[in-house]
């Protein structure tokens, strides 16, 4: 069905109101630049004010109603979007994809690669940032962010009554507020090389420098797969006086299958760089680290005198942590 108002000024008229209703599907033919991905609105019904104004309002309702534009895409009851104040909004549950050119560490990720954000009460967007209300789950192909709220920072802006507006939005910054678990996986060429969890009260990662600060009381954990003889350990933990490898020093990191364990509890900050891969701890940190077997398997904390061979506890007041290679294999 398809309803419309139109409104006569002299000689000229414009498009005051316009309804569409069942099964609508309507898609920009040409678009302002080339590449750029092009506007796609299905739905039940979609309804315009101010077709012909730079102040347009859009709002589409289905089950669900779906927006495609530069690269965003956008899933609600209802969706709407007002030109003039530059604003895209869906009061409810939704979910909204969008493009990620890298991965957590750096790495460039695929040209498909994309990160899937779900909420049930609110998303709001002003052009340069997304706001997620909620429960809200955002996920890509390496990593998995749940929070209550977050919000999503764009590298460029989008405005919709712009003639050039960027020809695919890309993601700079990801900042958390209450209640944060970030989970990050890594592969190499030999398959899967760490598993990383955050657990802290908020959390800002900027995804082009891969700075990274959060707001304790907090839990850092990570199991990774190293050499099954720890080169680093062994010099700091496994040396003798006489520089001779003693046989009965237990070495941190010897795993039969090579995996290694780290926790750290913090009560205070974390600052680090995901890309560097490291990380500064601060206000009565406990730290404990040895072999595994498993992925899944943790080290729980116990008394200092009750830790198993090859097993090394820590505390102090600040801790870092760094990732770095090992001359002159090259391993990390």
């Amino acid at each position: 069905m398809l309803r419309a108002q139109i409104l006569l000024s002299g000689r000229q008229s414009e498009l005051a109101e316009l309804i569409l209703e069942g099964d609508v599907f309507l898609t920009e033919t040409q678009t302002n630049q080339p590449g750029q991905k092009p506007l796609v609105v299905t739905g039940d019904q979609i309804h315009v004010v101010d077709a012909s104004r730079p102040y347009l309002a859009l709002s589409v309702q289905g089950q669900p109603a779906h927006v495609e534009a530069r690269g965003l895409g956008l899933n609600g009851a209802k969706i709407n979007l007002h030109r003039g104040t530059n604003r895209l909004w869906i009061d409810g549950p939704g979910w909204m994809s969008m493009p990620a050119d890298r991965h957590l560490d750096g790495r460039p990720s695929g040209q498909n690669d994309q990160v899937d954000v779900h909420w049930q009460q609110r998303m709001q967007f002003d052009g340069r940032s997304i706001r997620f209300e909620d429960s809200v789950l955002a996920s890509s192909r390496c990593w998995q962010l749940r929070t209550d709220s977050l919000e999503v920072q764009l590298r460029e802006p989008v405005v919709f009554t712009a003639p050039r507006a960027p020809a695919n939005t890309q993601l700079h910054r990801l900042i958390c507020r209450s209640e944060v678990l970030l989970e990050n996986r890594s592969w190499d060429a030999q398959g899967e090389l760490s598993r990383d969890r955050v657990e802290t009260a908020d959390l800002t990662v900027d995804l082009i420098t891969g700075d990274l600060t959060a707001t304790g009381p907090g839990n850092f954990r990570s199991v990774r797969r190293t050499e099954k003889k720890n080169p680093v350990a062994q010099g700091v933990l496994g040396q003798s006086s006489t520089g001779k490898q003693p046989a009965d020093i237990p070495r941190p990191g010897d795993s039969p299958t090579g995996l290694t364990f780290l926790s750290v509890e913090f009560q205070r900050s974390l600052v680090g760089n995901l890309h560097r891969r490291e990380m500064t701890f601060a206000d009565r940190v406990r730290t404990i680290y040895g072999p595994v077997q498993t992925w899944e398997e943790n080290i729980p904390w116990r008394a200092q005198g009750a830790l198993p061979p090859q097993v090394v506890f820590l505390s102090c007041d600040q801790l870092s942590a760094a990732e770095m290679a090992i001359p002159p294999a090259g391993e990390r």
